[in-house]
């Protein structure tokens, strides 16, 4: 029996900030490792807008490889058709059903939690890990918490505090689209960065 913790996003690409959310979430829950999970999306053949699945999967891997309890996980790329959290979750306890799940997200997810597919089903399937952006609005989403957690009765979203990085992976793609790939490089693991050049992702030379 473990505890897994599912770190999903598309990574187009990876950036420090999504290692230091899953680090956070590994040093403040009871957590033995984290899956980190691509989303499966249509593969454009314009790199400068969405990388390969393989691409964003080496990227992944290549970011997490010195953390032993970090792990690439392919269940989503492998899915066919759209994917929602409650399949994800539903599926993965099929799969490991002695194992219990944090499902790692932004806070911003939060306000709409109750319209999400299935709410109640994903608020039994997992504990919901929810990392404000910022320390503005870490008042409104704990009182949010507080609101979902008398509703379903029981202590399942928790507030994740962690260092918010300043550059978003779109602001990463724009830089490199831009020819300013210096500018961001430090936002990048050194590895991520040297394979984004090498492949000429992004729209990169």
């Amino acid at each position: 029996m473990a505890s897994i913790g599912i770190m999903g996003g598309t990574f187009n690409p990876i950036h420090k900030g999504h290692v230091a959310l899953a680090q956070a979430a590994y040093e403040q829950f009871p957590i033995d490792r984290i899956w980190f999970m691509p989303n499966r999306q249509p593969e454009y053949k314009d790199k400068r807008e969405l990388a390969s699945a393989k691409d964003r999967m080496n990227m992944v891997r290549l970011a997490i490889t010195d953390i032993s309890y970090f792990e690439m996980s392919d269940y989503e790329i492998k899915r066919e058709g759209s994917t929602y959290t409650v399949d994800t979750l539903s599926g993965l306890h099929r799969q490991f059903p002695d194992d219990t799940f944090y499902f790692i997200m932004g806070a911003d997810s939060l306000f709409d939690f109750e319209k999400w597919r299935e709410a109640d089903t994903v608020a039994m399937l997992a504990t919901i890990l929810a990392a404000p952006r910022d320390e503005k609005n870490m008042d409104a989403v704990m009182e949010k918490i507080h609101a979902l957690n008398v509703r379903y009765g029981r202590e399942i979203f928790h507030a994740l505090p962690c260092p918010v990085m300043p550059c978003s992976s779109s602001e990463i793609r724009e830089a490199l689209q831009a020819g300013e790939g210096e500018r961001i490089r430090e936002y990048l693991p050194e590895a991520v960065f040297f394979y984004i050049k090498q492949h000429g992702l992004y729209g990169i030379d």
